[in-house]
């Protein structure tokens, strides 16, 4: 479509050219010029357009105008003249936009295969190394993804805690169940405000004889406000936590995926304002989804407020982050 078009535009300037002044036949050989140099590489930029909605919508654009300046009446109309440099400049730009694109599309295909690839490999480790009799639930969507199960399995072998609390339940509780369990040692208090979804994670916790290792509490989401103000907000929905964690005084592992991010904004931050005290010396608390910004504003709010520290960023799906209680 774009090619006849400029053959059109090519065919009405050359009739105009038999009695066009010299003044006019230079104007017209670098339009001419100008009409070849977008014809001949309209054919590679319209096969990179199905690629690409916006570079679709702009050639368009350029079709569109095109088409206005193969029926203006000569090439002595000097809208002529800035009309091409205009489409030319615009050319330019949909050039590098349709190269932009391609590495972009290719970078994302790279990542994709990727990160597909680390799921599968964290996925068979951790079905190698779990002593399970049913195949993991699903972790894609909302769940913790394979690579965060297995570091989550790794430190808990590594370090063998005595005391692990978890908030948000799911297949990461059985996870760290099965790897106390493993241990031979320790207990697990998992958190979850969801009523049906904590009396599921109980269910598949006693279908693998894991009870003995880990308890589950529905803790219903409550107002609360923090006992030193933050720059991150005044109020919170958190856990109702009275009674259920008081006989965790030294907990060695704490896991922090919950609440859920609908519930509101840095929805995670009262973690460490609400249990700093009750960390062990040394411990190790685990962050997921740190991709997220409300979850890297929590990390510097942690880090500045509560002195926590970094120990490691994880480039992981969803995203880690690590920090040890000093």
């Amino acid at each position: 479509m774009l090619r006849t078009m400029i053959r059109n535009v090519l065919g009405a300037l050359g009739l105009e050219r038999r009695s066009a002044s010299e003044s006019l036949r230079k104007e017209l050989k670098l339009i001419n010029q100008n009409l070849d140099k977008i014809h001949r590489s309209l054919s590679s930029l319209e096969e990179r357009s199905h690629t690409d909605p916006t570079l679709t919508r702009s050639i368009l654009e350029l079709s569109s105008r095109l088409e206005l300046l193969s029926t203006t009446p000569g090439p002595s109309n000097k809208l002529a003249s800035s009309d091409l440099d205009s489409l030319l400049r615009h050319y330019e730009r949909l050039i590098t936009l349709s190269k932009n694109s391609e590495i972009a599309i290719k970078k994302s295909i790279i990542d994709g295969q990727d990160n597909q690839f680390r799921q599968i490999e964290s996925i068979l480790w951790l079905q190698r190394f779990l002593d399970i009799q049913r195949p993991l639930p699903w972790t894609r969507g909302w769940a913790a993804s394979p690579d965060f199960l297995l570091h989550i399995y790794t430190i808990i072998r590594n370090n063998r805690p005595k005391t692990v609390v978890e908030l948000g339940s799911g297949v990461s509780t059985l996870v760290a169940a099965a790897a106390l369990r493993e241990n031979g040692a320790g207990q697990l208090l998992t958190l979850e405000s969801d009523e049906q979804h904590a009396e599921t994670t109980a269910r598949l916790l006693e279908t693998e004889e894991l009870l003995e290792f880990a308890q589950v509490e529905f803790a219903p989401l409550e107002p609360w406000t923090p006992k030193k103000p933050s720059p991150l907000g005044e109020q919170w929905s958190w856990y109702r936590t009275a009674g259920a964690l008081s006989k965790h005084d030294s907990i060695e592992v704490l896991i922090i995926d919950g609440p859920p991010q609908a519930t509101g904004r840095f929805a995670r931050f009262p973690a460490i304002p609400e249990l700093r005290q009750k960390l062990a010396r040394g411990a190790l608390v685990v962050l997921d989804d740190a991709r997220r910004p409300d979850e890297q504003a929590i990390t510097s709010a942690w880090v500045e407020d509560y002195q926590m520290t970094v120990t490691q960023h994880r480039n992981y799906e969803k995203g880690l982050v690590e920090f040890r209680a000093f």
